[in-house]
């Protein structure tokens, strides 16, 4: 991948996914309307099929597809699913009925169930793939597609993705002028309104999201070069503002010989393997040359060491460990987030203080496959997540631009283009 290159279409998710009060409410333990059926779920991804890595974003019109996978915990198989798609604006709020947005149907059934091979713990690979014959888009947008047990319609799981007509010309770069967070420079957007957009000024808004925190982006208001471009440049403050810092990397592939070196133990007495990982600190190295920019639920297939990963890699019982510099825990709760639980806070990711070792501590059962992942706190002050660890980004960054156009005449957020830049 060559450097100072725009990459169309490389998203991926790593950073906070709610803060203010959403994540209040997510820490404090409110879980009206969930069903005791959420707990059979575990390992979700969204991805462009066969490219397990990148981030879910099509293109209007082209021959792509989507895959939604997740695992039913157990020896029985699940209930009746099915899916429903929903048209969201670019603030993520439902907007429009499914004939505006939809081709045919807006909802399918779940067919693609198969048991796991030889496995400790056993489980049901749960696979859906769209758009197909049923499920097809007639707009652009940011969409959000949700898992209901089709007896009694109860939202199991929802995940977001992007569908984008790419009909827009568009230069994505990085312009040196300001140093935030160990990164040199920040990204500016430079477009041509296309002739279909009478008020390019009122209706367009270009939207910039750092390392995939695709779902809460800045949208400055932009400024006028020489006709035709306009131009947007995001503050590179507020940018970086719910930023994590770099994210600790776990790599639960191979258990036994070469493991990852952040492993301190491996007991594999029935009945099922646990995973000692040595305590994190905030000098701990983030992980080594692997990506960090994968959307979530982590890599299963493509970095896993066995043939036909997706039903033969095993659920082991990871041990956290995070230790402090200082000697008194902190104030407000400290959760685990990361790759696995699409980074958002949640009451069974609350770690436990232990005084007597001075150390924070969570069990947390993962498939194998390799994760990133973060410790954050809730800051009784204002009530918003922030990180423990505030890590400087020595790393590479992603920057990623979406050019929304709200259409007078639907009315609804259209999604004209999306593009990223690794620099």
């Amino acid at each position: 991948m060559s450097r100072n290159t725009v990459l169309v279409l490389l998203l991926g998710g790593m950073l906070l996914r709610c803060s203010g009060p959403e994540a209040l409410r997510r820490a404090q333990g409110a879980e009206e309307g969930r069903s005791p059926l959420e707990d059979r779920i575990a390992t979700v991804q969204l991805f462009p099929t066969g490219a397990e890595e990148a981030p879910p974003v099509l293109v209007l019109g082209q021959e792509q597809t989507l895959t939604l996978a997740f695992d039913w915990l157990g020896a029985d198989p699940p209930p009746p699913l099915e899916v429903i798609f929903l048209h969201l604006d670019r603030h993520g709020r439902p907007d429009l009925l499914p004939a505006q947005y939809m081709v045919r149907f807006d909802r399918d059934v779940i067919r693609d169930y198969r048991p796991s091979m030889r496995t400790r713990l056993p489980y049901y690979h749960v696979r859906y793939r769209f758009p197909n014959e049923q499920i097809a888009f007639r707009l652009s947008g940011q969409y959000l597609v949700r898992v209901l047990e089709s007896r009694t319609g109860a939202v199991l799981l929802e995940r977001r993705f992007y569908v984008s007509e790419q009909n827009l010309e568009a230069r994505l770069a990085l312009e040196p002028w300001a140093f935030v967070r160990g990164q040199f420079g920040a990204p500016v957007l430079r477009l041509r309104p296309p002739e279909f957009v009478l008020n390019p000024i009122g209706d367009l808004r270009a939207c910039f999201a750092l390392n995939g925190r695709l779902e809460a982006p800045q949208c400055p208001a932009p400024a006028l070069l020489e006709s035709p471009w306009m131009e947007y440049r995001p503050a590179p403050e507020e940018l970086f503002a719910s930023f994590a810092g770099e994210p600790f990397v776990l790599d639960l592939t191979r258990l036994e010989g070469a493991r990852s070196p952040r492993i301190e133990q491996v007991d594999f007495s029935p009945p099922q393997v646990r995973v000692l990982l040595e305590p994190d600190r905030l000098s701990t190295p983030t992980g080594g040359d692997v990506p960090l920019f994968f959307t979530s639920g982590g890599l299963i297939e493509r970095y896993g060491s066995r043939a036909n990963a997706a039903l033969t890699a095993e659920y082991v019982d990871v041990v956290f460990r995070l230790e402090l510099p200082a000697e008194n825990p902190l104030e407000g709760p400290v959760f685990l987030v990361g790759s696995f639980n699409d980074f958002r806070p949640a009451p069974e990711y609350r770690m436990e203080y232990d005084p007597s070792s001075r150390r924070y501590q969570l069990t947390v059962r993962l498939k194998q496959g390799l994760y990133t992942y973060q410790y954050v706190t809730l800051d009784g002050r204002t009530g918003r997540l922030r990180p423990v660890f505030d890590r400087p980004l020595w790393g590479e960054v992603l920057y990623t631009a979406l050019v929304y156009y709200t259409d007078p005449r639907i009315p609804a957020d259209r999604l004209l283009w999306v593009g990223s830049l690794l620099p």
